[in-house]
């Protein structure tokens, strides 16, 4: 993997995740690559509408704030409005279009008038701190590989015959990329928050054990081993594993937003929520706001930048806390407060933590995340001999060539 973060920017699609490891480096929590996707006439797939690069937020104990970014590469005039279209629609805070452009400063005047702001990536670059640039250049890792996780290409190459799909896996790959489709292509443009709950718990209950359902389809033997058994046996299943743990991200986001949102007042007909667990959750976060709103920053820094597991010994949780610039026992405090959250939820939702050799890890971690957490903690300069399995996390991302 690269010891740094390449500023030459080589497509689009590179841009939008330097970009987004910016901002998360600047402390937002980060969605990116959403969609509007709806239903071909004919009824033979979907089309994708438009897509937002990433949509960064602030969570504070009193407010919910939000910044919607486009990403573009070659920046034109239609680009701005197009994207002046997408931000009626969105209703961000902050409008923010990055772009590079011989005409930057012509855009940035009519960015103006409309309400967007225009800057270049060069620009954005300016004010950041060197240990913002440490901190973007992890999350910049982290997201290069769970990006591949998804990615067609990266999948077939090791599929069970390699280089391409039999008729069964790419039957498999299209239900994950459909699953995939709900969560970034309908539930984030869902404003009301009640209706978005019920539409997360509704893809929760329609994909039921959705990583043993794989590999049953796949008819990977054994058949009663765990979820996390199949993911490290095969790329389709850990995708499959990675998007249960991304969509049970977003419960909790959206349980977080709920809770600040009544926390300050707004009134949210909660008994509208046929999901007992969910609002259970909203309560139980109520309780205490300013804890609740480090929540979302704390699962988003554990799972990118340290794999999603704490070793129990030596002095991980000391230099999570260090780099979180937080307590230890903030850190125990928000990781009982998860731990709660999911023991709230149904058990056939199968939320929570795995603990085995004295390593705590929220369960669907992929591996290769794991080895980013590894390397991470190794470029931080902290102690990973707290993980007997270090090396063999590393080694599975080899075949990410980064």
């Amino acid at each position: 993997m690269s010891e740094d973060v390449d500023l030459i920017i080589k497509d689009g699609k590179h841009l939008e995740t330097i970009v987004a490891s910016y901002f998360q480096a600047l402390s937002y929590y980060v969605d990116s690559n959403l969609k509007w996707i709806e239903d071909k006439e004919d009824s033979s797939g979907k089309v994708d509408i438009l897509e937002l690069d990433v949509l960064a937020k602030i969570f504070d104990a009193s407010f919910v704030r939000t910044t919607l970014i486009e990403c573009k590469r070659g920046c034109t005039f239609n680009d701005i409005f197009k994207f002046s279209g997408v931000a009626k629609l969105v209703a961000a805070d902050i409008n923010l279009l990055i772009g590079q452009s011989h005409d930057i400063l012509e855009l940035k005047s009519v960015g103006e008038k409309i309400d967007i702001q225009v800057k270049s990536p060069e620009e954005l670059f300016l004010s950041i701190s060197d240990e913002q640039n440490q901190k973007m250049i992890l999350f910049y890792s982290s997201n290069s590989v769970s990006n591949a996780f998804f990615d067609k290409e990266t999948i077939r190459t090791h599929a069970s015959v390699s280089g391409r799909f039999s008729a069964n896996e790419q039957k498999v790959y299209n239900s994950i990329r459909g699953f995939m489709a709900e969560l970034i292509g309908k539930i984030w443009r869902e404003s009301n928050l009640i209706e978005q709950s019920i539409q997360i718990k509704t893809l929760l209950d329609t994909h039921p054990d959705f990583v043993r359902a794989i590999a049953r389809q796949l008819q990977i033997k054994p058949g009663n081993k765990s979820s996390e058994f199949y993911m490290n046996q095969n790329l389709l299943c850990q995708a499959a594993g990675f998007l249960v743990l991304k969509i049970r991200v977003s419960y909790v986001i959206c349980a977080v937003n709920c809770a600040i949102t009544l926390g300050n007042g707004v009134l949210l007909p909660l008994d509208k929520i046929s999901d007992v667990s969910f609002v259970n959750v909203v309560n139980l976060l109520r309780k205490d706001l300013v804890l609740t709103s480090k929540i979302p920053l704390f699962l988003q820094e554990l799972i990118y930048i340290f794999g999603g597991m704490v070793s129990l010994i030596d002095n991980d949780l000391e230099n999570i806390a260090k780099y979180m610039k937080s307590t230890v026992p903030e850190i125990r405090a928000m990781i009982f407060l998860l731990k709660q959250l999911f023991q709230l939820s149904e058990t056939r939702i199968q939320w929570g933590f795995v603990e085995d050799m004295d390593v705590l890890s929220l369960k669907y971690i992929p591996t290769p995340l794991k080895g980013v957490g590894i390397a991470n903690r190794e470029r931080l300069g902290y102690s990973v001999l707290g993980f007997c399995f270090a090396e063999q996390w590393k080694r599975s991302l080899d075949i990410y060539n980064l």
